[in-house]
């Protein structure tokens, strides 16, 4: 079984700034499409809480998240990996997706392997 040593999501924050705590939950669930999901037929709001951010987000600006756990346990599943980001607080944020103008600003995923001995 594969798996990584660290795994770490950056987001771009385009909008919005505040303290509110962001979390993000694994979602067993990958039997939905891409250009097929919409707010009517997403996955449910269950899973695992596997990582938290609770410093203050500036607007325009990256965070990181390291979400090794969930990147494991979509290898040990075997399945695509699904995160629901979760903003705890009233405040909004408005992150950069792979459809925004800039591409350089297009979330990303980056990946330690397990070393090989």
């Amino acid at each position: 079984m594969a798996q990584v040593d660290t795994a770490v999501l950056r987001l771009y924050n385009v909008s919005g700034t505040s303290a509110n705590p962001i979390e993000l939950f694994y979602i067993a669930e990958d039997g939905w499409e891409e250009l097929g999901i919409n707010w009517n037929n997403q996955p449910a709001e269950t899973g695992a809480l596997v990582a938290a951010y609770n410093t203050t987000i500036s607007s325009q600006s990256w965070i990181e998240i390291n979400v090794t756990a969930a990147v494991n346990m979509g290898l040990a599943d075997n399945r695509m990996m699904t995160l629901r980001i979760k903003n705890t607080g009233g405040n909004y944020y408005e992150f950069a997706d792979k459809e925004w103008f800039n591409q350089s600003l297009a979330p990303q995923l980056l990946l330690d392997p397990v070393s090989q001995p």
